[in-house]
């Protein structure tokens, strides 16, 4: 039998030279890793998934992670095209955004549900859908497929947006989506509250 191990983020979302330093916080992990073989990859962690699961074909621009993952997380998937749309929060830094992921942000149930109501009302006519199943895990659904490319949110987290926003055929509608998406939740009442008792807003997806 052969066992992969596939650890995105074990050393933190930005490169680290102390690799030997930080892994003596894991000695049983790093023992295993010692007598392994090891693989490392050019690619993102989800495709090296996929690939050693057989899924998908080499070239593939996008992959369907996010049904995938709404099918582990509910065991099922609704008819219709997926994408991962989870909570973020933004921060100015000069002329720049820079993204957040939702950790730290302690979003509660109802912040949820009253945020993608409003995503639905909104965008219901363009036949999106905004489905929360955990504070910080949220999905689109779309009655046609998305002819855009995406990246990793953990490719992200704590980086300027602009390099890393959508690309290809739709990339300007889909970026268009993504700025009212900011101001829909800017103008909301749950941020309104959040940051009445000083917590930091959710402010996009």
């Amino acid at each position: 039998m052969t066992v992969h191990l596939v650890i995105p983020g074990l050393l933190g979302p930005l490169p680290e030279t102390d690799i030997p330093g930080k892994l003596a916080s894991f000695p049983l992990l790093k023992r295993c890793l010692a007598r392994a073989d090891q693989s490392p990859w050019t690619m993102d962690s989800q495709r090296t998934l996929f690939n050693l699961l057989n899924i998908g074909a080499e070239g593939d621009k996008d992959l369907p992670v996010a049904a995938i993952s709404l099918l582990g997380e509910t065991g099922d998937i609704p008819e219709g095209w997926w994408i991962h749309a989870d909570p973020v929060t933004l921060k100015a830094d000069g002329d720049r955004l820079l993204l957040f992921d939702a950790q730290g942000l302690d979003i509660q149930r109802d912040e949820m549900q009253a945020l993608a109501a409003a995503f639905n009302d909104h965008f219901g006519c363009d036949g999106l859908r905004l489905y929360t199943v955990a504070p910080d895990r949220w999905y689109i659904t779309a009655t046609t497929a998305p002819d855009v490319q995406t990246s990793l949110l953990t490719d992200v987290v704590g980086r300027n947006i602009d390099p890393w926003l959508p690309q290809g055929q739709e990339a300007s509608r889909w970026r268009q989506i993504i700025n009212e998406v900011q101001m829909l939740f800017f103008n909301h009442p749950v941020n309104a509250a959040r940051e009445a008792i000083g917590q930091p807003t959710i402010g996009g997806l």
